[in-house]
């Protein structure tokens, strides 16, 4: 199981951790004691870099603080990627990310 902890960005503070988790035959990206800041269209991205030039998608930010899960699409191989960011897509900004161990 691979896990890490949110570090926010000078202007988007942010706490927590990340981890991803095998449940009901399905993967998800579990955030737990997530606090970070709201704002327009902001997604979960499972990420090879912190610019989210390759990424994927794993949904809308259901909740800016508390626990939340995002189903990763079956056939995924999570080993591809290094990060899980909370990206804003309308101004391409990086609110927070985690690196998974």
């Amino acid at each position: 199981e691979r896990s890490g902890t949110v570090v926010g960005t000078a202007a988007h503070p942010a706490s927590g951790t990340v981890r991803i988790v095998h449940a009901d035959g399905k993967d998800y990206v579990r955030y737990e004691n997530l606090k970070t800041i709201n704002g327009p269209d902001i997604y979960v991205y499972l990420s090879k870099d912190l610019e989210a030039k390759e990424y994927l998608s794993v949904g809308k930010v259901k909740s800016t603080e508390g626990n939340s899960n995002y189903e990763i699409p079956a056939g995924t191989n999570v080993a591809d990627y290094k990060y899980v960011i909370i990206w804003c897509k309308q101004f391409g900004v990086l609110f927070n990310s985690a690196t998974l161990n």
